[in-house]
């Protein structure tokens, strides 16, 4: 909804009508995406809050704090965006003001940091399968099938 509200506010021909209509839409996503991340947020303490009693606990932890580092460079990204859709101005926009530093500090570091983030717990959890004990089950052939 987002990207398709900035190409309708952006077009060269677009009109009163179609710049409300995208401005809307901008709006509406950016709404959107903050309430599906505050579920998402909501999820990830619960999984703090109440751990499962599973073997590899150790490894778990490390891959949902990726996550909580990756959720909060996310916010930091979101509500940049959602801000600039509300607030219209020239000089806070994420697509037409700021300066070069604001945009590259609202706009592409989250988005580094988010991604290293879950990069580095997916390294960090890879052996979470054998360290868990995950038992495996022969097939009719003789092979090995992991159930995980």
């Amino acid at each position: 909804m987002i990207a398709v509200g900035y190409t309708t506010f952006e077009k060269v021909a677009s009109t009163a009508s179609d710049m409300k209509t995208g401005l809307d839409m901008i709006r509406a996503g950016g709404i959107l995406l903050l309430a599906m991340w505050l579920g998402v947020a909501v999820i990830v303490i619960i999984s703090f809050l109440y751990p499962r009693n599973l073997r590899g606990e150790k490894q778990i932890l490390k891959l949902v704090g990726g996550v909580v580092v990756a959720l909060i460079a996310l916010f930091v990204r979101m509500l940049y965006t959602v801000l600039g859709a509300f607030i219209n101005t020239a000089s806070f926009n994420p697509r037409t003001g700021g300066t070069t530093a604001e945009k590259v500090f609202l706009d592409v570091l989250p988005e580094f940091i988010l991604t290293f983030a879950l990069l580095a717990a997916g390294v960090a959890s890879r052996n979470l399968k054998y360290e868990r004990g995950v038992p495996t089950m022969k097939s009719s052939t003789g092979a090995n099938l992991s159930t995980f």
